[in-house]
């Protein structure tokens, strides 16, 4: 047995989230029974005006009475075509025999739940399994549908949300409520309201949040969490790094925004990724001022090109016409090695639109560094070390900024044996072998030229989503949904400028019926930030279409290598 589940046993049930029948007989507010059994006629909901038309001659203010009921969990508000509804938020029940067996039933599930997901968060990493139960103790599930508002721009709140399921948008909403501008999204893990907890008193939001999909947001007031980080500095520590990061990925590249870092690793020496390097680099260099630089020696590429007459040249001239950087040329030896490759990669960035830099695939302080600074990072392996690619790939995700940055893993088959050598499923893009390659003319390669044009035009498409299409219907019942993949590579395609789909086995747990096996299509597509925050809302409406059509449980939706269930 679980230890927590030991200790569940003889903790109290949470108070209850939403509106039961009996909750009528206990609002002694003026005016909440009055509107709350009004709006249970309504299940569809209704505007203020209506809600105010209906309690004419009534002497309470109604916008206060709505404002606590929705403090409480009683009611929510919902956009809806540029008007808001007011909802009842009906609790939904457990089947159970009897009212004890339903309570613990519910508590069983729901309350270790929470606690579980409570444990899985970095912020509590450091405490205890009974300092993590009376973490968990302290917050209060809330549950919204699509549209909901969670927090109104201009609201002051004493709150802090962890979003447990679902996906949360930030917005910025016109007067007149017809269009939003989408300024980020939240999913599970992420937190909502951490900026006022540094703040001496509450300030009002900045933005307003809403459900983007069915969500679920664990509530802890900023009193009770500041008395935690007190108690726990681990909590206060790890506030700030959060904090710090997002700063950071506000103000990239200390203002240099439209600067661009596409890091080119090579799992075996330069073996395919010098060449792959140069083919890029000529690529973004027919649009933008782009620049060639390979860490810690050029000295091996100017020699294959015959540019070794002066190796102290900084910037040298490829035969295609773009320049290549020199490292070591006019650097302060005396300086720590990883502040001469920051300084190098500023002062590259401040003259050149795009930087490419080929490296070997070896950590340390300055690729750490480098990972930071990355759009697009391009891993290059061969069929002996794929293997160890994909733990270097890893290794390195940690230090990427997860909305700015994208992984590519690309196999080289470098040797005429690993011509027919089939391409591994965690590979996006295979290099065929290429007996003759000409790195003065790396371009003159027709599959080089190809990869390295659609890698270029996939910069700045740094946010990946994935569509999982099942091949059931009603849970395990076979059906062909290819009109479905269909459907779902024309949207992401035209959302995002382009889409691909491919099969999987999928293993998972029905409620119903078990284990269930069955083959999945994955649509995936790249994004901007810009194009993800206006069509995110598009996609999650598409899946939860699917997901009735389909009489599906649940069904998944991949953002950022984030897996969310809808």
């Amino acid at each position: 047995m679980d230890e927590l589940d030991t200790l569940f046993q003889t903790r109290k049930p949470p108070r209850k989230e939403g509106l039961s029948p009996l909750s009528l007989l206990t609002m002694p507010a003026p005016g909440q029974v009055q509107v709350l059994s009004w709006l249970m006629r309504r299940p569809t909901g209704a505007t203020l005006l209506e809600i105010q038309e209906a309690m004419q001659g009534q002497k309470f203010d109604i916008p206060k009475v709505l404002h606590d009921l929705r403090e409480e969990g009683r009611i929510q508000a919902a956009v809806l075509e540029g008007e808001v509804y007011y909802r009842v938020q009906i609790r939904t029940r457990n089947k159970a025999r009897t009212p004890s067996e339903q309570i613990n039933q519910m508590w069983s599930r729901l309350d270790q739940d929470k606690v579980r997901f409570v444990r899985s968060l970095p912020l509590f990493a450091d405490l205890t399994a009974e300092e993590i139960a009376d973490v968990a103790e302290l917050m209060e599930l809330r549950e919204y549908n699509r549209h909901d508002v969670i927090l109104w721009e201009g609201q002051v709140s004493d709150k802090l949300y962890l979003v447990k399921s679902g996906v949360v948008a930030i917005s910025l909403f016109t007067a007149d409520m017809q269009q939003a501008q989408r300024l980020a999204y939240l999913q599970a893990g992420d937190v909502l309201g951490e900026y006022n907890l540094i703040t001496p008193e509450d300030q009002a939001a900045t933005a307003t949040a809403t459900a983007a999909s069915r969500v679920e947001l664990l509530m802890i007031t900023h009193k009770s969490f500041r008395e935690l980080m007190a108690y726990h500095p681990s909590i206060l520590l790890e506030l700030s790094r959060l904090l710090v990061k997002r700063l950071i990925g506000m103000n990239p590249k200390r203002g240099q925004g439209a600067r661009h870092l596409c890091l080119v690793l090579g799992m075996e020496g330069s073996q395919g990724r010098t060449a792959l390097g140069l083919a890029l680099a000529e690529m973004f260099a027919a649009d933008q001022k782009t620049v060639y630089g390979e860490y810690p020696s050029i000295y091996s590429l100017l020699q294959v090109l015959g540019m070794t007459d002066t190796p102290d040249r900084p910037i040298y001239a490829h035969p295609n016409g773009f320049p290549l950087a020199n490292w070591q040329a006019g650097e302060q030896n005396h300086l720590p090695t990883t502040l001469r490759v920051t300084l190098w990669l500023e002062k590259l960035l401040a003259e050149y639109a795009t930087v490419v830099l080929g490296m070997s695939a070896f950590f340390n302080d300055s690729l750490a560094y480098l990972l930071g600074q990355a759009e697009q990072v391009l891993l290059v392996a061969t069929p002996e070390t794929w293997e160890q690619a994909v733990r270097f790939t890893a290794e390195i995700r940690p230090h990427l900024h997860p909305e700015r940055a994208t992984v590519h893993l690309i196999l080289n088959r470098a040797k005429p044996a690993q011509a027919d050598w089939p391409k591994p499923p965690a590979a996006e893009f295979a290099i065929p072998y290429l007996p003759e390659l000409d790195l003065a003319n790396p371009t003159a390669s027709a599959p080089l030229r190809e990869l390295a044009s659609t890698l270029a035009n996939r910069r700045g498409r740094t946010n990946q989503i994935s569509v999982f299409i099942p091949t059931t219907v009603a849970v395990n019942t076979p059906i062909d949904t290819q009109p479905y993949v269909q459907q779902a590579l024309t949207l992401l395609g035209e959302r995002f400028g382009g889409a691909t789909s491919s099969q999987a086995q999928g293993v998972w747990n029905s409620e119903e019926v078990g284990l269930v096996g069955e083959t999945v299509y994955i649509v995936r597509s790249y994004a901007t930030k810009n194009a993800l925050a206006r069509h995110l809302d598009e996609v999650l409406a598409f899946v939860e279409r699917m997901k009735s059509e389909l009489s599906q449980e649940a069904m998944a939706v991949e953002v950022n290598q984030r897996l969310m269930f809808i």
